[in-house]
C-alpha cells in the first residue's frame, strides 16, 4: 500500500461529548435491554442508571468505557 493508510473507527477516538448507555442485564447474564440516557454529565447518568435498577442489574457505559454496575438489593 502506498502512502499512509488511516483506519477510522466510528465512535472511537476524540469525542466532543459523552454518550451514556444503560445496559439491563438479567440474572442469567443475558442483555435484556439497552438504551441511551439523556444525561449532561456522568453524575446525572449514574443517577439515572441507579433509578433503573429493579430485579435486574444495570450497567452504565460511556461509549466503550465501562463506568459502573448497579445490582438489585437482595
Amino acid at each position: 500500500m502506498s502512502g499512509s493508510a488511516q483506519l477510522h473507527l466510528s465512535g472511537l477516538g476524540d469525542r466532543q461529548s459523552a454518550v451514556y448507555r444503560a445496559i439491563v442485564v438479567a440474572k442469567s447474564g443475558t442483555v435484556v435491554n439497552a438504551m441511551r440516557l439523556a444525561a449532561d454529565n456522568e453524575e446525572r447518568a449514574v443517577q439515572q442508571a441507579k433509578a433503573m435498577v429493579g430485579d435486574e442489574t444495570v450497567e452504565l457505559w460511556d461509549g466503550l468505557r465501562f463506568i459502573e454496575r448497579f445490582s438489585p438489593v437482595d
